[in-house]
């Protein structure tokens, strides 16, 4: 998944990634992302709310984020 936007653009053609979730409470899974060759952690926070889902991602503890997106159960 690309991450250049939060890496400062930086986007080798490969990254290695340590990857690690625990929930947080009944509605949200957290996701902790390491890049091994980089000082990049990207946190990842699924949160379910009947049919929809809300995927928000940060780098290194909140400095950048993407947008929120937001997904519904077909």
């Amino acid at each position: 998944m690309t991450g250049n936007k939060l890496h400062h653009e930086y986007q080798p053609d490969l990254m290695r990634v340590v990857a690690s979730g625990s929930w947080r409470d009944l509605r949200t899974f957290v996701m902790t992302w390491t890049c091994v060759e980089s000082a990049f952690r990207d946190t990842v926070t699924c949160t379910f709310e009947g049919p929809q889902m809300r995927f928000a991602r940060c780098v290194n503890s909140l400095a950048l984020d993407m947008p929120t997106l937001m997904g519904k159960l077909a």
